[in-house]
């Protein structure tokens, strides 16, 4: 695969593993091509933006394979502010021994998958350890095998994982995908996208945005976000606005354009927009 340097530099910033790779190599996409293909809109993509700007964790779930997982979070880490350090996880092979000199409030966990199906998916005791670090201040993103937002749950708090329901709320987004056929095409969608909540030790999880088939369009509801993210509603909405439409701009202008696609990341963080 020749893949122009802005899109081969996808590819450098993971191991060959985190793709899948060699059994499946896929082509990296950015969030504005997502946006373009209607996987989602450009408000949900600024909501996500902003969770994650904010170091917020993830996961990303679908069911079959080729539903996009990886090629979606991978697009979405660009949003990650560039002072956080990126640890991949080695699935069976991960010792933990980055821990010893790691600031956890600036490092993020990337697992490519939760799962016993590769000796490079992370799962078992390690899987739980990654979970046990959330506690200490660690971020973490992965992907991981499941339909819809119940069966995400139901996959984590199973043995043997058996992940307990704090550190599952630690884990603020699950953004489920959905993979179908249309007019004999085949269609990704964001399914939904749920907010996780402890409240009287009771997890919960709230709807932020959900796919309406019939339509097609995604529906939103991100105010329950705000407080997770320290932001007022009003603040929130502002701000997811803004990025909204500068994601707009750039999908109406060139949505494979990875260069600026950054720039314009870069300047909402150094509280300049275009």
């Amino acid at each position: 695969m020749q893949l122009p340097d802005d899109r081969a530099a996808l590819f450098r910033e993971h191991p060959p593993e985190w793709w899948g790779w060699p059994w499946r190599l896929p082509r990296p996409l950015t969030v504005t091509e997502l946006i373009a293909a209607r996987s989602l809109d450009a408000p949900l993509a600024a909501l996500l933006w902003l969770a994650l700007e904010r170091r917020a964790s993830m996961l990303v779930a679908a069911g079959p394979n080729g539903a996009g997982k990886t090629v979606t979070l991978s697009a979405l880490l660009e949003f990650l502010p560039p002072d956080i350090r990126r640890v991949h996880l080695r699935g069976m092979a991960e010792d933990f021994a980055f821990v010893a000199d790691a600031e956890p409030a600036h490092t993020y966990l990337l697992v490519n998958e939760i799962s016993d199906h590769l000796p490079s998916y992370l799962w078992g005791r390690g899987a739980r350890r990654a979970f046990e670090l959330l506690d200490d201040g660690f971020g973490l993103a992965g992907t991981l095998h499941a339909e819809g937002i119940e069966d995400t749950v139901e996959f984590l708090r199973a043995p043997p994982l058996a992940v307990p329901d704090h550190l599952l709320a630690r884990i603020p987004l699950v953004v489920t995908l959905l993979m179908l056929r249309r007019g004999g095409a085949v269609v990704r969608r964001v399914a939904g996208v749920h907010l996780a909540e402890l409240a009287s030790g009771s997890l919960r999880y709230q709807p932020l945005a959900v796919w309406d088939a019939a339509r097609d369009v995604h529906e939103h509801d991100p105010a329950p976000l705000a407080a997770r993210l320290e932001l007022t509603p009003a603040a929130l909405r502002a701000a997811v606005s803004a990025r909204a439409r500068a994601l707009d701009d750039l999908v109406a202008r060139a949505p494979d354009d990875v260069a600026g696609l950054r720039a314009t990341v870069a300047a909402f963080r150094e509280g300049a927009p275009p």
